[in-house]
């Protein structure tokens, strides 16, 4: 929508809610003239006799510029301005891969460039990808897998792209609003463009190493062995600066828009274990009775630790890091970093068994027992046993089926009854209550009072709650 077309509906809109114009008429005919002219420079059109008009008048006495709501005249679709139509995107990949049945090999790699539609700042996607895979014959009864995969994502955006930049420039993006100011500085009235440019940058890392060992053993014939090692690292490293903005008064000075500066850092880690061992055998006897038993054993840990702080006063806005800032606002008031940090853990152990048997591939028969414990639930409550069973028949086996073997190759009826455990909760400790720590007037505790407070003279704990409840 243009700044002719904007004016005018918001002016009908508020005339048929019985209120009056918000763009009078000696506005809409500045609006009208920017529009008809042709663009000269940044901030400025000329008309058609040569006269320069200015997307933003200044204010009487010449020092810095009017309000751009209230008396900006640009002809802005801000959704052009800051996305781009067309983003550039490539993709690599290449990979080796060799070997016979006693050793083999595979090699791969993978490079992703994703451009972003930012137009205003810039935002881009990186990842690299590399695959390693060995399979070795170690004895005639042993063989070994071990796959490797690494995985490292860059994301960049300007630090004032959130989550509700597309709505608020519907909203507040009005086209009339100044991009530039005649001297050919970014002006904001508030509007978008200044933060997005000049406020900062968002810069993520994360790193993902899977490792996958295997050993599969067979030194009876029918009796085999598996052993599987899992480990995942996922590492995210995220900077984050936000920079003072400046508008540029008549004389193209800078004046201070936003005076907040500050650097965040966040580091995020999870370390992820999953062991399983597992044993079966196969056993037919006449060639109609066929057994299967299976037992093994499995647990899981992950460990996530993270942390993040922030530091206000950006000194040099050319290196924002941490130890470059001076933890005072703009007026040199001091201000209190911000620092956070966890660590939490769970793990599961579970024990499994299976028996199945089956009469000549017709009559089936499972019998599935699980005895799980997880670290998320209380002591009394952490360990379960689960039991399943099931019955089939296929009736596609019976004889009385032969004649639809042609377009019904399988058909089974199946009975089953069972449960399994389910620790997927959102919460690390769900039946806990966690204790509530508090700071007041920089005070420490230093006793223990039978009313479950401590007594304080530098620091105070208040403890409600904590156990089984």
């Amino acid at each position: 929508m243009n700044s002719v077309d904007f004016a005018s509906w918001m002016n009908d809109a508020r005339t048929n809610t019985g209120s009056s114009v918000f763009f009078e008429n000696d506005r809409m005919k500045q609006i009208i003239a920017y529009h008809n002219a042709t663009p000269y420079t940044p901030g400025v059109r000329k008309a058609d006799d040569g006269t320069l008009l200015y997307a933003i008048p200044a204010k009487p006495d010449n020092s810095v510029w009017q309000d751009g709501y209230a008396y900006g005249i640009d002809d802005i679709d801000w959704y052009n301005v800051v996305y781009k139509k067309t983003a550039f995107a490539h993709e690599h990949n290449a990979s080796v891969s060799g070997g016979n049945d006693k050793f083999n090999y595979y090699v791969s790699g993978n490079y992703l460039y994703n451009g972003g539609f930012m137009d205003m700042g810039s935002d881009n996607y990186k990842r690299f990808n590399g695959t390693a895979k060995i399979g070795a014959q170690l004895a005639r009864w042993i063989r070994m897998n071990y796959n490797m995969r690494f995985t490292r994502a860059n994301y960049e955006r300007p630090s004032a792209l959130t989550n509700g930049l597309y709505s608020d420039m519907a909203r507040q993006g009005w086209p009339v609003l100044p991009l530039y100011d005649r001297n050919g500085y970014l002006f904001s009235s508030p509007s978008p463009a200044l933060g997005l440019k000049t406020g900062g940058q968002d810069r993520k890392e994360t790193d993902i190493i899977y490792h996958q060992l295997s050993f599969i053993l067979e030194p009876v014939r029918n009796w085999i062995t598996h052993v599987d090692f899992n480990y995942k690292i996922d590492n995210s490293i995220r900077h984050w600066d936000s920079q003072r903005t400046y508008n540029h008064n008549v004389a193209g000075e800078p004046v201070i828009y936003n005076q907040n500066s500050n650097v965040h850092e966040d580091e995020f880690k999870d370390n992820y274990l999953n062991f399983q061992l597992y044993t079966e055998y196969n056993k037919s006897i006449a060639e109609k009775h066929n057994f299967h038993i299976m037992g093994g054993f499995q647990c899981e840990q992950l460990r996530r630790t993270e942390f993040g702080l922030q530091r206000n006063g950006i000194i040099d806005p050319e290196k924002s890091e941490v130890d470059l800032t001076n933890g005072l606002s703009y007026q040199g008031v001091a201000i209190t970093p911000n620092v956070n940090g966890a660590r939490n853990q769970w793990q599961t152990a579970g024990f499994f068994g299976r028996i199945n048997y089956n009469y000549a591939e017709r009559y089936l028969a499972e019998l599935n027992l699980r005895y799980d414990g997880t670290s998320k639930f209380r002591s009394d409550k952490m360990w379960k046993l689960f039991p399943s069973i099931s019955l089939g028949w296929r009736i596609s086996e019976e004889n009385f089926m032969n004649n639809t073997k042609d377009w019904l190759s399988n058909l089974k009826l199946r009975l089953s009854y069972g449960s399994l455990g389910n620790q997927n909760i959102d919460n690390w400790y769900q039946t806990y209550q966690t204790i509530a720590y508090r700071a007041f007037y920089g005070l420490l505790a230093t006793k223990w009072s039978k009313d479950q407070y401590y007594q304080c003279t530098r620091f105070s704990i208040i403890i409600t709650h904590m156990g089984k409840g």
